[in-house]
């Protein structure tokens, strides 16, 4: 008999594109990405690659990120990322560097290019500092002065906020619901009433379709051991990579102490040949002065 998960975790992937992806309730995308750029207010996104949520528990896998614009053609990304491997963030930035490319057809001008936004929801730490919440932008490290408003990347780290207990209305501001939910959520049975709008309501109602449907909540339970998995045998590559690095810098060290050894030795060999040469150059000296004093004395005795 099949368990049935207590929590249905919001930040599971499958869940975050079911929540966030589904053309039926585009309010929900709209309401978290004011949230994250506020005091800023979008007022109409169109989500470009729509996943409905009984075509996602029918497909057999999926694309995790949801794609948007809005109405002046600004791109949207937002991902939910589950681990923090060794590449992650190369990713975000290859993955933003994409998209913006991606826009312009053969012949436009880049004038034609819109600023991409790109939002990772991370459930892993990825620096060793705080803050929780970053953005990232193509800035001079001198001046401040920005290059463009084009690259902008935001990353929360998902287990920082969790430490820090965050409520709605704390210091993370209208984005401190969400992040509460994407962090506690899995565990509730109703929405806090202190959370209670259209759009978190809705992504209440996705994650108890999850606990409340078999098919989805089987779909669930087979998308996390697929992570689990797919998470084991990253940690593992990169655990090999890193004794390959390691057992690499050992044999460089190794062969740098041979080499620094075997300079040393051929330094001493040298060091030695040049003494017995300037010893063999002193001993000719003294023998040739040591004959011309006894030519001298045999010289001057005769006379």
């Amino acid at each position: 008999m099949l368990r049935v998960p207590l929590e249905i975790s919001p930040s599971l992937d499958l869940v975050f594109k079911a929540i966030m992806g589904d053309p039926a309730h585009t309010h929900v995308l709209l309401d978290f990405l004011n949230c994250v750029l506020a005091p800023e207010r979008i007022v109409q996104v169109t989500i470009l690659n729509p996943t409905p949520f009984a075509t996602l528990l029918e497909e057999k896998s999926f694309t995790v990120d949801v794609l948007a614009e809005d109405s002046t053609g600004r791109k949207f990304q937002v991902e939910m990322q589950g681990w923090n491997h060794a590449a992650l963030r190369r990713r975000m930035l290859w993955n933003w560097a994409r998209i913006f490319g991606a826009q312009l057809q053969k012949g436009e001008v880049h004038t034609a290019l819109r600023p991409v936004v790109a939002i990772w929801l991370v459930d892993d730490e990825l620096w060793s500092t705080d803050p929780w919440n970053h953005r990232f932008q193509a800035v001079d490290i001198h001046s401040g002065q920005q290059l463009c408003g084009d690259l902008d990347i935001h990353v929360f780290e998902l287990p920082k906020a969790r430490k820090l207990h965050l409520e709605a209305g704390s210091e993370a501001g209208p984005l401190g619901g969400w992040i509460r939910f994407f962090t506690e959520g899995g565990k509730w049975k109703e929405l806090p009433k202190e959370l209670q709008r259209p759009a978190m309501e809705v992504a209440m109602s996705t994650v108890e379709q999850f606990r409340e449907d078999a098919r989805a909540n089987l779909i669930y339970m087979l998308r996390e051991e697929e992570n689990r998995v797919r998470r084991t045998q990253q940690v593992a590559l990169e655990e090999a990579e890193q004794a390959l690095e390691a057992a690499e810098a050992r044999a460089e060290a190794q062969r740098t102490r041979a080499e620094a050894e075997q300079a040393r030795a051929e330094a001493e060999h040298r060091g030695r040949l040049e003494a017995e040469l300037r010893a063999e150059a002193e001993l000719r000296a003294r023998v040739e002065v040591e004959a011309e004093l006894r030519a001298l004395k045999a010289r001057f005795g005769t006379h």
